[in-house]
């Protein structure tokens, strides 16, 4: 009998089991171990737009997944009922979940600052000379970074019997003697700059130039030289700059060198008739030497210009930008001009021939030619010709702007360099002002993407007066043309 009752029961249990497996399997009723929330650190800057944080159940087909979303720090980041979670301001916070009043699992939201820090500021000029009446300098302010986020700060004078100064940077001298400018930020200093005020004039006895040797490529960025004082609260620091050959470099007022060309010259600084210090500049042609000469002809020796393209009135008026103005015999023909062939011309407008023969466009009426040349994209190539300007009036001697030499790309008629050749030459009256010395153009083009073609081209625009209405006689010599690619 007692084993009956065992067996009834055993079957019972078994039975029960079976049944509350069934109904897990039937999915009624499956309660949740954990939730884990991803991703873990969450790291937000000020501004992002919200995340989602995504939420893993244990077990995945827990029947009940409402959950309720809490941040410990609202004021850092928010979250929303979803999981969507907002950046506040810089700082840590937690985002926990809960289902009623149990923590299944919590994610650390890392907000980073969106603010750029002013690190320091540069004043100049730095120092500043003043002389006691003067009228007050605004001194200029470079910010470190320049985008900081807060660039409010304060201006001090160190002594205000000495200088005083405006929040504006405005700078009055008050009495002999030396004090600071001070830039501060709260309580932290970020710049100052030493003022010199002087009761009379304090002559410039020297002024030395930071290098005495400079190295350059064509296409390089400009460097600026920096100029010491001596003495150092001289009066009068204004200083002239110049070079000694034009077209290699130029040079500011600022002692900003640029390189243009290749070849040597020196920046030199003066102030009045005394010279106080010069610099050597050497300047090395962009990407190498250049190559071989890539136009033919480019001297005219041949005697012709078959190798050249003379211009139509239509092509003239497409690089003039309209209708052209009135000439006698409107669109003219160049030709080639030789020494022996026309002594006389040269001998009356005292030019001295570059060689037998130049290239004419000739006045009074338009005239144009140029030459197709083959390039490659991503080059660099340096050009070179000499030109002079003639008159066929000897009161006729001003040209025109629209008088250029141009490098177009030949497919879109793009410009790609563009220099004015409107070369004046001296007043008119003696034969030997009737033309202008030869004049060396030069520089360099790089081809941009897509060019495989350019014209190398001149173009001369024949311009009535007052003393000439139809037109003033002006022309154009043209010789020992280059265009070679930079190796």
């Amino acid at each position: 009998m007692k084993k009956l009752n065992l067996i009834i029961i055993s079957l019972v249990v078994a039975f029960s089991v079976a049944l509350i497996t069934c109904k897990d399997e039937a999915g009624k009723e499956v309660k949740i171990k954990s939730a884990t929330l991803s991703p873990k650190p969450l790291e937000m800057k000020e501004g992002d737009a919200p995340r989602h944080l995504q939420v893993t159940f244990n077990p995945p087909n827990t029947t009940n997944q409402e959950l309720q979303w809490e941040s410990t720090r609202t004021g850092i980041a928010t979250v929303s009922q979803d999981g969507m979670v907002t950046p506040v301001a810089e700082g840590d916070a937690f985002v926990v979940i809960y289902q009623g009043d149990k923590e299944l699992d919590r994610c650390r939201v890392i907000v980073h600052t969106s603010k750029i820090a002013l690190i320091d500021v540069t004043l100049s000029p730095n120092p500043l000379t003043m002389t006691v009446g003067d009228d007050a300098r605004t001194l200029q302010i470079t910010y470190n970074p320049p985008d900081a986020s807060n660039k409010e700060i304060r201006w001090e004078s160190t002594d205000d019997g000495i200088i005083t100064v405006t929040q504006n940077g405005e700078v009055s001298p008050v009495e002999a003697g030396e004090a600071d400018v001070v830039v501060y930020q709260g309580e932290r200093e970020l710049g100052r700059c030493r003022v010199y005020v002087n009761a009379g004039v304090i002559e410039l006895e020297s002024a030395t130039l930071s290098s005495h040797e400079l190295t350059m490529t064509v296409g390089d960025a400009p460097q600026t030289l920096q100029v010491t004082f001596d003495p150092l609260n001289a009066t009068n620091q204004e200083l002239h700059w110049d070079v000694t050959v034009a077209g290699i470099v130029t040079v500011t007022q600022d002692g900003v060198v640029t390189p243009v060309a290749k070849g040597e010259t020196y920046v030199v600084i003066s102030q009045g008739e005394t010279e106080f210090d010069r610099c050597k500049v050497t300047v090395k042609s962009a990407g190498g030497e250049p190559g071989p000469n890539l136009l033919v002809n480019g001297d005219f020796e041949s005697g012709n210009l078959t190798s050249w393209v003379i211009m139509t009135q239509a092509e003239l008026e497409t690089e003039f930008g309209g209708l052209l103005p009135t000439s006698p015999t409107g669109v003219g023909t160049p030709n080639i001009l030789s020494f022996s062939g026309d002594p006389g011309f040269y001998n009356n407008r005292g030019i001295t021939p570059k060689g037998n023969c130049s290239a004419r466009l000739t006045a009074p009426n338009h005239a144009g030619i140029y030459q197709e040349v083959d390039v490659q994209a991503g080059k660099t190539y340096q050009y070179r010709f000499f030109i002079l300007r003639f008159t066929n009036n000897m009161n006729q001697h001003t040209p025109h702007p629209e008088d250029k030499f141009k490098i177009k790309d030949a497919v879109s008629g793009n410009d790609l360099e563009t220099v004015p050749v409107d070369i004046s030459r001296a007043a008119a009256g003696a034969v030997a002002n009737w033309a202008s010395p030869w004049q060396e153009i030069t520089g360099t083009v790089p081809i941009p993407t897509g060019v495989t073609k350019i014209k190398f081209l001149f173009m001369e625009i024949d311009w009535g007066d007052a003393s000439n209405p139809s037109g003033r006689g002006m022309g154009m010599l043209i010789d020992d043309c280059e265009f070679c690619e930079l190796q």
